[in-house]
């Protein structure tokens, strides 16, 4: 199948082959190359077009994310749509990652199933995630300033225990006990 002649955006791609979209109606077809054709472009019959995709902003993030495009009425992410056509999936993995990092190249080949655990990995190994540290961290309820203050204390001049410590800055005493002895916080340096 190819988009016929009179498709609104087509520029024919050497090598793009076309298959009926997975779970969608039958005038939805994805290419190899990422791109996906409907028959009835804006729901009018015979209106034949290569659909544009938008590109959403995460705003937690500050990025711009993956492709996104509305077929039959429920909004999807391209690379799905795709993944789910051209890419066997045996072991049922829920995920799939851009192997190269590029979250709006969506050619099979740069596609690829795979598990939460290896999705997370991926995603540290190609910078598209950075560990946080210190304050950036969610979970953190120290600031740096507070962290660097109680090393410099701890290494100079311990005017309270563990415990106390703990405490006065309100966390756990194994929270102090791992800044001590480099398991959290390691990264800080006190001057």
């Amino acid at each position: 199948m190819t988009p016929p002649d009179n498709t609104r955006n087509y520029e024919p791609i050497k090598g793009e082959k076309w298959r009926q979209a997975v779970g969608f109606s039958n005038r939805y077809y994805v290419s190899n190359m990422g791109r996906i054709f409907t028959t009835s472009a804006h729901g009018k019959k015979d209106n034949p077009a290569i659909m544009k995709p938008s590109r959403a902003f995460d705003k937690r993030r500050g990025t711009w994310e993956y492709l996104r495009t509305v077929m039959d009425g429920r909004t999807v992410v391209v690379h799905r749509v795709v993944a789910q056509a051209w890419i066997p999936n045996p072991e049922k993995n829920p995920f799939i990652n851009h192997k190269n990092g590029d979250k709006i190249d969506n050619r099979i080949e740069n596609l690829e199933w795979c598990s939460n655990a290896e999705n997370i990995r991926h995603a540290y190994r190609t910078g598209l995630e950075r560990k946080q540290l210190g304050e950036k961290h969610h979970a953190t309820h120290l600031t740096n300033e507070q962290v660097r203050q109680f090393k410099w204390e701890w290494a100079h001049d311990r005017k309270m225990t563990r415990k106390q410590y703990a405490k006065a800055m309100g966390v756990s005493e194994a929270a102090i006990k791992d800044i001590i002895r480099g398991r959290s916080w390691k990264w800080l340096q006190i001057t």
